[in-house]
């Protein structure tokens, strides 16, 4: 060594800089949890008045989607087991 530090006094950490760097990381955290509180929020709130303004209740909705896949489902199969162009009983001649 060049200088007169020990290698204890050269690994000795600067205590200001490492408390000061606490800090800000603590004070970030709780600007980025207000943000994530506050775009939450704002989120839900849109997502509300959203619901509100359909025609059609979400359960409603879900419950119409459902039958609608089922019976898309179903053709599909139908199609795929006799072809297209088979006339089965019951159904009209398209």
């Amino acid at each position: 060594m060049t200088n007169s530090m020990t290698a204890a006094e050269e690994s000795r950490v600067n205590m200001r800089i490492l408390l000061t760097s606490t800090a800000l990381i603590g004070a970030g955290t709780l600007i980025g949890l207000t943000g994530v509180v506050l775009g939450g929020s704002a989120l839900l709130a849109g997502a509300r008045r959203k619901i509100r303004q359909m025609d059609v209740a979400p359960r409603e909705l879900a419950r119409q989607k459902l039958l609608q896949a089922k019976h898309a489902t179903s053709a599909g199969v139908d199609a795929w087991q006799h072809g297209p162009n088979e006339v089965r009983e019951g159904q009209p001649v398209s």
